[in-house]
């Protein structure tokens, strides 16, 4: 791999890691995963943050309230107040203009969760993993 490839794929891992640490300061949860949509409709995780020993490498969206919010691209919060610890507290679709690209899910409790501000994260985020992708592949 050339040096301006080697250094565009580490200025985009440093932004996936700010991506991560965005959301977790955001909804004030130490539980965070950023994941990105693969071919097969499956999520791969890319990046998480307090969520060691649990395993979170692949899912695909199914039934009930998240599958219904990830069908219709929308952000979803857990209407519960009292959530777990490794339990979903929110999915957040990262959307470009045609597709889905990844989401960001956090779990266990959160102490605020600001849908305006998650929807603006959500926007840069997309963005974000567009990059990375780009010069991952």
């Amino acid at each position: 791999m050339n040096d301006e490839k080697c250094r565009n794929r580490h200025v985009w891992s440093l932004l996936l890691r700010a991506v991560q640490i965005a959301f977790v300061e955001a909804a004030g949860s130490d539980e965070v995963a950023i994941y990105e949509s693969a071919e097969d409709g499956a999520f791969r995780l890319l990046a998480s943050h307090g969520l060691e020993g649990l395993n979170l490498e692949r899912f695909r969206p199914g039934d009930g309230p998240v599958g219904r919010a990830f069908a219709e691209g929308m952000i979803w919060i857990n209407p519960r107040q009292a959530v777990e610890k490794s339990e979903v507290t929110a999915w957040i679709p990262l959307r470009t203009e045609d597709s889905m690209i990844g989401a960001v899910v956090i779990f266990g409790p959160a102490k605020r969760l600001d849908l305006d501000v998650l929807t603006i994260l959500a926007s840069l985020s997309a963005a974000i993993l567009r990059g990375y992708r780009s010069v991952s592949q």
